[in-house]
């Protein structure tokens, strides 16, 4: 799996993909066979296969919650090309890293002025010859 069970520090905008150990069928690879949750929240995307890699592949409608551990089962409803189901649900997770938070936008604007103001302050004081 990418990422891989257990990682921590993953991006917030990340495609995750289950690779199988064979060919699967495409149909049985969608929206209610791989279930991500962020949290205790489910994520909502769009679900495609690669048969050249045999990989399923969920891409997120939306970032992933900074320090949040995403859940992901991949569900017996999916099946090989002799529709042979998994016996049993394939479940991983990783943690998101974490975000900083940023400088809201009045602050920073209170911030520049404070500097452009210390600047002319010096460029304004008397200098001794």
């Amino acid at each position: 799996t990418s990422p891989t069970d257990g990682a921590s520090g993953v991006s917030s905008k990340i495609d995750i993909r289950v690779t199988f150990s064979e060919n699967m069928n495409p149909a049985s690879i969608n929206e209610s066979s791989i279930l991500v949750w962020d949290g205790s929240n489910p994520v909502t995307g769009v679900v495609t296969y690669d048969i050249a890699t045999m990989t399923g592949i969920f891409s997120p409608n939306a970032a992933f919650t900074g320090g949040n551990v995403v859940s992901v089962t991949v569900n017996t409803n999916v099946n090989d090309l002799a529709r042979n189901g998994m016996a049993v649900a394939y479940n991983f997770s990783f943690t998101v890293e974490s975000t900083a938070p940023l400088m809201p936008s009045t602050f920073r604007l209170r911030l520049t002025f404070l500097i452009l103001m210390a600047i002319c302050r010096n460029l304004l004081r008397p200098r001794a010859h």
